[in-house]
Formats: structure tokens, sequence, C-alpha cells
């Protein structure tokens, strides 16, 4: 099991006795480097393999997190519709998105499915057939203004669909707590035009006495 952190839980297990928690979390990260689990840039490459020989835990973790699809679970190989009956595809979850990667002959063709970008999702259990899984994850998203359907079978398909509710949550909790300030800010606002223009009557009130 591939132990996942974030920037916030990583300082709280530093500033912590559990000072093991690093390098279990830094075995994590060097092993999702060698997997190309993640995806650093070249230069992000040479920078890292230089951190590696310091064998400082923090930096090399806090590096980290400044690398693409770091943190990012990564599903089992599986198989789906798009654009072909059997075509596989490999799913990563993290940071508010699917990012699929389908296997199309000899080339590999990449989705971002951001949250924003998902309408609805469902979750069908079927009897196992060759080359397919019992949990069918069928998903609507929006592709240049166009709402398609895409269909994968998959042996995580409850996990990913719980994944997918706990981004939607995040994105209300977001949206509500600007809808907040947007508020807040407004109200701010129409006090001080307020106050000012109650001043303002003060003002010629003492002007006309």
């Amino acid at each position: 099991m591939v132990m996942r952190t974030t920037f916030s839980q990583l300082c709280e297990a530093w500033s912590s006795p559990c000072f093991w928690i690093l390098g279990m979390l830094l075995e994590t990260a060097v092993q999702e480097f060698g997997m190309n689990w993640c995806r650093p840039t070249e230069q992000q490459k040479t920078a890292l393999q230089e951190l590696l020989k310091t064998n400082d835990k923090f930096k090399i973790l806090a590096f980290m997190q400044q690398i693409e699809h770091y943190s990012y679970q990564r599903m089992d190989p599986s198989v789906s519709d798009y654009q072909d009956a059997n075509t596989m595809v490999t799913i990563s979850v993290g940071k508010d998105e699917l990012y699929c990667s389908f296997k199309i002959s000899d080339r590999t063709e990449i989705m971002n499915l951001h949250i924003s970008k998902i309408s609805a999702w469902d979750v069908l259990l079927h009897q196992p057939e060759k080359d397919r899984d019992q949990q069918e994850l069928k998903l609507e998203y929006m592709d240049e203004n166009v709402l398609k359907w895409i269909t994968i079978w998959t042996n995580q398909g409850f996990l990913i669909s719980t994944w997918l509710k706990k981004m939607v949550s995040e994105q209300q909790v977001v949206s509500t707590k600007e809808n907040l300030e947007i508020e807040d800010n407004g109200t701010s606002a129409n006090s001080s035009r307020k106050q000012k223009k109650d001043d303002g009557h003060t003002k010629q009130g003492s002007t006309s006495s």
C-alpha cells in the first residue's frame, strides 16, 4: 500500500516526535519517481537526483510537492470503450482530476478529466467477463461543449467513485467560502459607502447650524 501525504501533513510529521514517518514518506516518493508515476521535467530530475545524495528528507519531500502528479493515486490498468471496444487505460487520481492514459495501437493518448468537466458517473456490478472486471464505471464528461460518455471496466470503480464524491464536496466547500468572501467584501464596501454618506450628512448639518 502506497502512503500519500500533503505538504501540511509533511510539516506536521516533521514537528512531531515520529521522525521515522519522514523515512517512510521518502521511500514512497523515491518509489513514485523510480516507477515514473509522477512527471518531473528534465531539470527537476537532475535537481532531485542531487537532493537524494544529501539525504535531507524534508527538502526532498518539499521539492516533490512541485512535481506534476506527485501523490496521485495510480489505479490498476483496465479496459475502456474509448475509441475502441477494448482500449487499455491507466487512471491516476489527484488534485481534482482523473488523469487517463489510453493505449491505442502503438501510441498513447492522454485525457485530463477535471471534476468540473465531469457531469455524472455511475458504477454497476456485472458478472466478470473475459478481459473485463466486474465493476463498470460510466462517466459523462464535457468535451469541447459536447457531452460524451465513456465506460471503464475496473476492479476499483467504487473507489474512484468515492474519490469523485470527495472532489465534488471539496469544490462545493471552496465555492461556498468564495461566495461568503464576496458577500463579506460587498457588505464591507456598502458599509463604507454608507459611513461616508452619513459623514457627509453630518458635515452638512454642522455647516448649516
